[in-house]
């Protein structure tokens, strides 16, 4: 990713549910939404937002083929990085930002030293952010959690 003044930024879409809250038998990211996939729009957005220079979607392991092949027709052109998503949301993340951990450099590491985070397992790993997390960043993480 370029580092510039402004920062560059991933957008990442998470889309490993299997759908039952909405009665779908498969991913509710597939149902179509004005003639298109649901994730294609988050992803057209995320493409087109400034500063955001790659994409990830992490999707259902048996779901890889299909989100390939909703991109190749919906999304053209688009370059986004598949992941195979977790069983649980966390794990998604994880695996998402995985993905991206060749581009973050080792000036900040993950987790960040917040005594307010938790210990969730799916973040133990040591991946680490270009630059030391803004202030209140900790507040807000750990607000959603």
């Amino acid at each position: 990713m370029h580092s510039g003044a402004g920062g560059s930024y991933a957008g990442i879409v998470l889309a490993a549910g299997s759908g039952t809250r909405v009665g779908h038998g498969g991913s509710k990211a597939y149902l179509p939404l004005a003639g298109r996939a649901m994730l294609v729009w988050a992803l057209e957005t995320l493409a087109g937002t400034g500063g955001v220079e790659r994409l990830v979607l992490a999707v259902r392991a048996q779901d890889l083929e299909l989100a390939g092949e909703v991109l190749e027709r919906e999304l053209p052109g688009v370059a986004v990085d598949l992941v195979a998503g977790g069983a649980i949301r966390h794990e998604s993340e994880h695996r998402a930002l995985g993905n991206l951990a060749s581009d973050i450099c080792p000036s900040a590491c993950w987790p960040p030293p917040c005594p307010a985070a938790p210990p969730c397992q799916a973040f133990q790993s040591r991946m680490c952010w270009r630059s030391t997390p803004p202030d209140g960043w900790c507040q807000a993480a750990a607000s959603n959690w």
